[in-house]
């Protein structure tokens, strides 16, 4: 596994890992529902399409309880894990899966190409992470991966797991399209996003 560093020496810059999932803590209450015996770890609710996770094997409702070996108290701390490995690093999670413990082995992708801390494309949308997804439906577009709560991206109306779709009815399939889009954007700004089954706009003004 290239360290941080060793990456800054090879590339000149630092090339983050990125796993592809979405998720939560797990708790008492999400155990009991999914009948899983941990209540520590992190559940995993969404596994992004042609990700890391998905080409290693990982699975919406599994639980990750530990990362190459040491154990994983919330998924934020697996985040932030995730993010200080390299790009191309090979990761071992233990995982609980129907109630039964395995270990899947990922590579990891390069979060420099496929996410972005949104401030670095809006002021408005500082506090969410932003990355190439899929809607429901399957359509291509920048899924909200992470918001802090309290920040310019929250006050607009966006929310974990929103798909933002389109600027100003320009239609927006990736986190380059949508910056570009931006870019181009003069006056008051309207996101397209889909949440869940339903389609909405939330607005900026400059």
């Amino acid at each position: 596994m290239k360290s941080l560093i060793d990456q800054i020496a090879e590339f000149g810059e630092v090339r983050r890992g990125l796993l592809g999932i979405l998720g939560s803590d797990i708790d008492a209450g999400l155990a009991e529902a999914m009948n899983a015996e941990v209540n520590i770890g992190a559940f995993v609710s969404e596994v992004q399409p042609d990700s890391a996770a998905e080409k290693g094997g990982l699975q919406a409702g599994d639980i990750i309880t530990a990362i190459n070996g040491r154990k994983l108290h919330s998924f934020q701390e697996l985040r932030a894990k995730i993010a200080s490995m390299g790009a191309g690093a090979e990761v071992e999670l233990t995982v609980m899966r129907k109630g039964k413990k395995m270990n899947v082995d990922v590579v990891l992708d390069d979060a420099t190409d496929t996410t972005v801390t949104a401030a670095q494309i809006h002021p408005a949308l500082e506090g969410a992470t932003l990355s190439n997804g899929t809607d429901d439906a399957g359509n291509a577009g920048v899924v909200v991966s992470d918001i802090e709560r309290g920040a310019p991206a929250a006050r607009i109306g966006l929310q974990s797991d929103d798909v933002i779709i389109g600027v100003n009815r320009l239609r927006t399939s990736t986190v380059a399209e949508f910056r570009n889009a931006l870019d181009e954007a003069k006056g008051v700004i309207a996101l397209n996003v889909k949440r869940g089954n339903s389609t909405l706009y939330l607005v900026i003004r400059q």
